[in-house]
């Protein structure tokens, strides 16, 4: 066979091998989420200035809550304009 046929294949197997061979542990998360029953809103913000945030409004609606991404961040700014929340 000639060897530049054989040189991808190769490859693509060491590639295989070396992204297969991951031994890192998988931790999942157990901490209580305080935003838990309820619903995250994205505040857009404007396109020039940083001042997305996201609130968070509760299911029976009797707790509503401003800038809850900077308050648990360290009021650390999300940036200019959010989207969408997953």
């Amino acid at each position: 066979m000639n060897f530049k046929k054989i040189l991808p294949f190769l490859f693509a197997s060491a590639l295989l091998f070396n992204v297969a061979c991951n031994d890192d542990d998988f931790v999942e998360a157990t901490k209580s989420e305080a935003y838990e029953n309820g619903i995250l809103i994205a505040n857009e913000g404007g396109y020039s200035t940083p001042t997305s945030e996201v609130s968070f409004v509760s299911n029976d609606l009797s707790i509503f809550e401003n800038k809850i991404y900077g308050n648990n961040n360290n009021k650390e700014i999300l940036g200019n304009v959010l989207q969408t929340i997953g």
